[in-house]
């Protein structure tokens, strides 16, 4: 929930820190006094700190989020974004909340992968909440109507094909977790994340 406003947040008070110090250091210099130049750069930091943050969160966020392309999964240096070694062909689109990717893989891959990602977090002691990744399947009734695939996929121009699977992840209690979609026919992912 609060993610997105950590790093703006931290960077804003080393800046407004730092600004303190030098301007107090600047000041002294000067030959004014330590305790009024602390004073006025306490105070212009206070009522600088609330602006500051938003304009460093906008500048932040303009880099940190948006698509992104990579040819392997190396290419991803982000802690929320797990894919199997042998993804190629990567498209993110990442946002504060979460992300949704598309990349191609074989199927055995990433069912070991899921498989891994399971044993891993059950192993670091995940809570109650994590259970394996279960495969949704078509049930024989003709009468059946598939659910319509996620439909924000639709908005980044991704295209679903018909033979989908859903691979249904892990939710923690605060709706974390993921799923994943997959087409044997053209090996193509997709995945819809969502973090707290």
């Amino acid at each position: 929930m609060f993610y997105p406003f950590i790093l703006p947040l931290k960077i804003t008070c080393f800046v407004v820190f730092a600004g303190m110090v030098a301007t107090v250091i600047a000041v002294t210099r000067r030959g004014g006094s330590r305790r009024k130049s602390l004073d006025t750069a306490a105070l212009a930091g206070a009522i600088l700190f609330v602006p500051l943050c938003i304009a460093i969160g906008l500048i932040v966020n303009a880099v940190r989020y948006g698509e992104f392309g990579y040819a392997t999964a190396e290419g991803t240096h982000d802690p929320h974004i797990e894919l199997p070694e042998e993804a190629t062909e990567i498209t993110l689109h990442k946002y504060g909340s979460g992300h949704a990717l598309r990349f191609h893989v074989e199927q055995g891959a990433l069912e070991r992968w899921m498989d891994t990602v399971y044993e891993e977090r059950r192993s670091h002691g995940a809570g109650v909440w994590l259970q394996p990744f279960t495969r949704e399947e078509t049930p024989s009734d003709p009468e059946f109507v598939p659910v319509r695939v996620d439909p924000d996929f639709e908005r980044y121009g991704w295209r679903v094909p018909e033979d989908t699977i859903l691979y249904k992840g892990s939710r923690a209690g605060n709706g974390a977790g993921y799923d994943v979609w997959y087409s044997p026919g053209t090996g193509t992912a997709f995945v819809f994340a969502a973090y707290w």
